[in-house]
This record gives structure tokens, C-alpha cells and sequence, in this order.
């Protein structure tokens, strides 16, 4: 007798199903798309280059200007113009009245007060000291000047809340100093200028120092040489 044939039907889903299981064992051993980009990554070579390089450029930039600046203090120190030499030399002075006016004569220190003028107070008292919108300095009427200490006191601390600016955060000492020695000096010119001012009263002349003998053989020493 012979044997039973198998329906078509469960034939058919036995290949099925056999189609099915392998493909699915194939799908479990073979890697994906995604595991297979999953690679350890590299180190980029080129931006540790780049901020190597861009570390080094500041560094050197740092060195190039702390030695420019040292090369400028030292150039500075070696071509000083006489003005300055003479204005260095003088040590720590004394806004005195004797220290005031006793500058006047010294030809070098005028040139520095003279350019510190042109450059800090003709805006205000004009190019030769006639005022503009400051009072003129060249009569013999002042507001708040008795004394010739009273002229480095407002250079130095100002008047009329900051019309007239306080230049000791500018000027150093000595410079204020020299300064107002120049201004001194402008007195009694009397050139035509800005109206005086109606408080503005008339102060009595600058006193006169007699020099000292030690100034007068250093004169002598001078001449002789």
C-alpha cells in the first residue's frame, strides 16, 4: 500500500517557514549598517596642530611686546632731549614761592613749561596767556591768586568744579611746578584779552629773593670755565 501524499498546503508553509528561520540567522550573523560605521574613532591630527600653533603665535606675540616695551623705556632713557635731561635733574622740588620764581631765568626748564603750556592751557588762556574762555594771566588782577604758591595750588587741585581741571592726575610735580613759573612770568605783560572778571582785584608784586652766595659761585664757577 502505498503512502499518504502530504497536503500541498502544509508543504507549502513547511518551505515557508524553513525560508523564514534561515533568514532570520543569516540576519543575526550578518553585521549591520549601524555596527559596522560603529568604528573606535582617530585623533584629528590637524586641530591639536592648529591650537599648538595658535598657543605658540600668542606666546610669541606676548615675548615681541614685553621686549618692545623694555627697548622703548631703554631708547626713552638714553634720548631724552635736553628739556628733559634738565627737568630730571632737578630733584624733588618745592612749590614755594622761592622755588616759583626763582625758575624764570633757567633757559631749559622755560622751553619744558612753554610746551606744557602750548599743549595744556592755550585751549582756555590763549597762546600767549590773553584768556579766552580762562581769565587772562598777563594783567595784575586775579580771583584766586594772592601768592605765587596760589598759582601751583590750582594747577595742581583745579577751580570752579573742574573748569579749571586738576592736572596733577596728568602732570608730575616738578612739571607742575615749572608750570607755574611760566605763568608767573606772564604776569605784567598786560596784553589785551579776555574782559577781567568784576571780582578779580589787584595783588601786590612778586616778591624779589635775593640769591643765595652758593648760587653765586656756582655762577662764578660756571663763568670761568
Amino acid at each position: 500500500m502505498g503512502s499518504n501524499p502530504i497536503p500541498t498546503a502544509f508543504a507549502a508553509d513547511d518551505r515557508a517557514s524553513r525560508r523564514m528561520s534561515f533568514s532570520m540567522c543569516a540576519s543575526d550573523n550578518t553585521p549591520s549598517a549601524s555596527s559596522t560605521n560603529a568604528l573606535p574613532s582617530e585623533p584629528n591630527h590637524s586641530d591639536a596642530r592648529r591650537r599648538r600653533r595658535k598657543a605658540l603665535l600668542w606666546i610669541c606675540l606676548g615675548i615681541g611686546l614685553a621686549i618692545g616695551g623694555s627697548l622703548a623705556v631703554v631708547m626713552r632713557s638714553q634720548w631724552r632731549s635736553p628739556e628733559d635731561e634738565a627737568l630730571a635733574q632737578l630733584g624733588e622740588l618745592t612749590p614755594d614761592a622761592r622755588t616759583i620764581l626763582s625758575l624764570h631765568d633757567q633757559r631749559l626748564l622755560m622751553q619744558v613749561a612753554a610746551k606744557l603750556y602750548r599743549n595744556e592751557c592755550t585751549r582756555c588762556h590763549g597762546m600767549d596767556g590773553q584768556g579766552m574762555s580762562g581769565p587772562n594771566l598777563t594783567d595784575e588782577y586775579y580771583v584766586n591768586v594772592q601768592r605765587a604758591e596760589d598759582i601751583y595750588d590750582i594747577i595742581a587741585n583745579g577751580r570752579n568744579h573742574n573748569a579749571m581741571p586738576a592736572w596733577k592726575y596728568k602732570l608730575s610735580k616738578n612739571e607742575m611746578i615749572v608750570l607755574s613759573s611760566y605763568v608767573a612770568a606772564l604776569r605784567g605783560r598786560d596784553l589785551k584779552g579776555r574782559p577781567r572778571d568784576a571780582r578779580a582785584v589787584e595783588i601786590a608784586p612778586w616778591p624779589v629773593f635775593e640769591v643765595e652766595e652758593k648760587e653765586v659761585e656756582e655762577e662764578d664757577d660756571e663763568e670761568s670755565r
